[in-house]
């Protein structure tokens, strides 16, 4: 098993890629120098910064070399042609400098049909999403010239440097939040690390013995996006999936149907060779970006920045042997939270109707004329809204032109037959006007 990892300081200051070989227990870093160089003078080129000359050992290699610094890339410091030392004979034997095995890779190139001392071999990028790029081989090289070079050295790291332990992280209780899903009635352990590959992201969570997140279900999705990332920022966190023959195949083998058609909303497609990630922007506490990508899974280009592992089981327990559980659909602390707003809400009505109202006094009639609001702004009424009583005290009519006929009988209102709150509305706005 390969494990792709990239360090910050222990390959060229950070600017190189290393690539860990599980089976053989290697680890080789690459570093690409923009030098643009004729055939035969980049031969040995790299051993001026104290690399050795590229050499493809297997197709895992091959594909992460074109990824890494070929495929996916668009700016001036992508490289279309990718030369590395291969070398044949008049007899069509291929071999390395170092004489390294040459098998798996002699089969796929193209080959030319006279090699000499001044044939050439190189990875060419196509522009093609069905064959990205291929293995070429020229008889004849003396003119042609390399944008930059790739160039490899040896290292020694030891998986201890590489990947963390259940043990570094501590418990799940003390790094990450133990949730029960009532639907799946299972524990789950929630880790959120950094990370900066796909593969990086895949080992982390196989040594914790957990699985990289899918956000397959909803809840899960939700969770994860509130309580485990949540911090102001750009997230760039990879789901746990794999593509074989064109079928998604999530890691805790589940239906992918649900993500799939969420990934579809995102114009992100399944394609073999690539992995998905989503990338989640957080502005003042809120959520303001979220959205679903793809990216060849050994293009180092994406920096991803966030793993969050799922540890499935019942085996990690608080000091007193009891499981911190914490529900997916309301936390404890959202539990407390709506139960003190319904406390507020409920007291706040039980004010409202044990305080006494007023009762309504009886109504029997004006003793004086009802008063009529005059108009505002103005000191003196005009003829026209001036009002002529009758010998009762009841308007007959009012002067001027506003009556429609002559001797026309307004039908007064009587305040008391009004309800409740409508009258006192009505007296509250009289004593404000007054």
């Amino acid at each position: 098993m390969i494990i792709v990892v990239y360090f910050n300081g222990s390959c060229v200051k950070g600017r190189g890629f290393q690539l860990y070989d599980d089976t053989r227990r290697i680890s080789n870093c690459y570093t690409r120098i923009m030098r643009e160089t004729e055939f035969p003078q980049i031969r040995g080129k790299c051993e001026r910064y104290g690399f050795e000359d590229l050499t493809l050992e297997d197709d895992f290699e091959e594909f992460f070399i074109a990824n890494a610094f070929m495929l996916g890339h668009h700016d001036e410091f992508a490289l279309s042609q990718i030369f590395f030392d291969l070398r044949c004979d008049n007899r069509s034997v291929y071999y390395y400098k170092n004489n390294e095995s040459t098998n798996i890779i002699a089969t796929r190139i193209r080959k030319p049909l006279i090699c000499t001392a001044f044939s050439c071999f190189f990875l060419k990028n196509n522009s093609d999403p069905n064959q990205p790029y291929t293995v070429e081989g020229l008889g004849e090289c003396s003119a042609t010239k390399f944008k930059g070079i790739v160039c490899k050295r040896r290292v020694n790291i030891t998986q201890a440097e590489i990947f963390p332990t259940m043990e570094e992280l501590g418990s799940c209780r003390k790094t990450g939040r133990l949730v029960y899903d009532s639907a799946a009635q299972q524990y789950y352990c929630y880790l959120s690390m950094k990370a900066k590959t796909f593969k990086q992201s895949e080992e982390y969570c196989k040594n914790v013995g957990g699985i990289v997140a899918t956000f397959n279900t909803k809840k899960e999705e939700h969770y994860i996006k509130k309580f485990l990332i949540s911090n102001n920022g750009v997230y760039l966190v990879p789901i746990g999936c794999t593509v074989q023959n064109g079928k998604m195949i999530l890691a805790d083998k589940t239906s992918p149907d649900s993500l799939i058609a969420r990934m579809n909303e995102s114009d992100v497609r399944v394609q073999n060779g690539y992995c998905y990630y989503k990338r989640l922007q957080y502005t003042l506490g809120f959520l303001a970006f979220d959205n679903y990508f793809q990216a060849p899974c050994l293009a180092e280009y994406v920096r991803l920045t966030n793993v969050v592992c799922r540890i499935e089981g019942d085996a990690i327990l608080d000091d007193e042997g009891e499981f911190e559980m914490e529900s997916y659909f309301a936390p404890p602390v959202l539990h407390f939270g709506f139960g003190i707003l319904f406390v507020s809400l409920l007291l706040s009505y039980c004010i409202v109707k044990t305080k006494p109202q007023p009762k309504p006094e009886e109504f029997h009639g004006y003793d004086t004329p009802p008063i009529y609001e005059r108009p505002r702004r103005r000191a003196k009424p005009s003829k026209k809204d001036e009002v002529i009583y009758d010998e009762v005290g009841t308007p007959a009519r009012p002067a001027g032109n506003r009556a429609k006929a002559e001797g026309k009988q307004f039908k007064e209102i009587s305040v008391g037959t009004l309800p409740v709150f409508i009258r006192n509305i009505l007296v509250a706005s009289t004593f404000t006007l007054s």
